[in-house]
C-alpha cells in the first residue's frame, strides 16, 4: 500500500493497479489459480461418487472465474486509452 501511495502521485496515474504493482498482484493470482486447478484435478481423480465429481466440476468452474477475473480485467484495462 505504501508503494501504491507513491505511485498515485504520478502524472499518468489511471488506477491503483496501473503500474507494476498490479501486474505483480495478477501474477500472484495466476499462481494461486494454478495451485487451485492442480489440487482440484487431484481431488477429482480420487473422487468415486458422481455427486462429488459434479461438485468438484462446479467448484473448478466458479474458482476459475474467481481467480482469473482480476488478471484478465487488468490486461484489458492496460490496452484502453485513458480519457484526457
Amino acid at each position: 500500500m505504501i508503494i501504491g501511495k507513491v505511485f498515485s502521485n504520478e502524472v499518468d496515474f489511471n488506477h491503483r493497479y496501473s503500474s507494476w504493482i498490479g501486474f505483480m498482484l495478477a501474477f500472484i493470482q495466476v499462481g494461486m489459480f494454478v495451485y487451485f486447478f492442480k489440487e482440484i484435478m487431484k481431488s477429482m481423480g480420487k473422487a468415486k461418487i458422481r455427486k462429488i465429481k459434479s461438485f468438484m466440476i462446479n467448484l473448478g468452474i466458479f474458482g476459475t472465474i474467481y481467480f482469473l477475473t482480476f488478471p484478465v480485467t487488468l490486461i484489458i484495462a492496460s490496452f484502453i486509452v485513458p480519457a484526457q
